[in-house]
């Protein structure tokens, strides 16, 4: 059958190409029609121009993107059970193309709860993948939380730690993402170009700084920042994927994580760090995590909008 589907053929150049798509299905597969697909800017750009591309993945051209989206089952093989044809599904990972084959054994589909708006549904991977620095996290009620960049991901970390009944502070440079972060009930919000940071947060803590911070930028440059606001003992999680050079001195980060008083722990928080699936072995899995995010949506404690 014919299909289409984005395609960089080479550096910084995006076409829409056609292709035959075989449509016969393993007793596994699904064939699904896509309805909505959303691109993640930190991935795609980088493998677009070429650069910032994190390892241990090279960019080799032609490179046919994907990430996350929406879509109708048109058919399915004779081993699937959970979905029928019609069925309108979220797909945590999925090509960026009109058509596409599934197998359910390696990919994760998620039926769509039938009151939510088709179009936001994508964004459910981004709630997901902010939610993995609560996974990580030490942070109790109560515990101070300071977030830093409230990009898509990082708004909606600030606001499940604060769901998670936390302290939240989120900080942003840019005024449009300040007014969208209280727009999601974030209920602290500074901004870095006009106020003392580290002074604001030692009047908000007391002075006894945060328990959490999540560095959400994905600047390298910025951690060290973020390891200043940051309490006896407390803990770093590195949300958002580290691309770009760092020149900065790592020394003094190295002494806020070995030396007392600070002696704090940096951990990461990549999304592939647990399960897709569910598994007996973990209480954590992607696919757990997705039906979480969208009952936080059906009882509007997360704003996707």
């Amino acid at each position: 059958m014919k299909a289409s589907r984005i395609v960089f053929p080479q550096r910084d150049r995006v076409e829409i190409e056609e292709f035959d798509l075989d449509n016969s299905l393993k007793p596994h597969e699904v064939l699904v029609e896509s309805i909505y697909t959303l691109i993640c800017p930190g991935t795609e750009l980088a493998k677009l121009r070429g650069n910032n591309v994190l390892p241990p993945y090279t960019v080799k051209y032609p490179v046919y993107v994907h990430y996350t989206g929406v879509g109708s089952i048109v058919r399915k093989g004779s081993k699937v059970k959970r979905f029928e044809e019609g069925d309108i599904v979220f797909a945590y990972s999925s090509p960026h193309a009109s058509y596409y084959k599934a197998d359910l054994r390696e990919r994760l589909l998620v039926k769509i709860p039938t009151n939510l708006r088709l179009e936001f549904i994508p964004f459910a991977r981004f709630a997901t993948i902010a939610l993995t620095a609560l996974r990580v996290s030490d942070g109790e009620l109560g515990d101070y939380v300071v977030v830093q960049g409230l990009g898509m991901v990082g708004n909606l970390a600030a606001q499940l730690f604060q769901i998670g009944g936390m302290e939240v502070i989120g900080m942003e440079i840019s005024r449009g993402r300040v007014k969208k972060a209280k727009d999601s009930g974030i209920k602290i919000v500074i901004n870095p170009m006009e106020t003392n940071v580290e002074e604001t947060i030692k009047d908000i803590t007391g002075g006894e700084g945060c328990m959490v911070g999540v560095e959400a930028t994905g600047n390298p440059e910025l951690i060290k920042q973020i390891c200043k606001l940051v309490g006896t003992g407390g803990e770093v999680i590195l949300l958002g994927s580290p691309r770009g050079e760092c020149k900065e001195d790592i020394t003094p980060i190295l002494n806020y994580i070995h030396l007392w008083p600070k002696s704090i722990t940096l951990k990461g928080a990549h999304e592939w760090r647990r399960p897709l699936f569910k598994t007996p072995y973990s209480k954590h899995s992607i696919e757990r995590d997705v039906e979480i995010v969208f009952r936080l949506i059906e009882r509007e404690k997360l704003v996707i909008e």
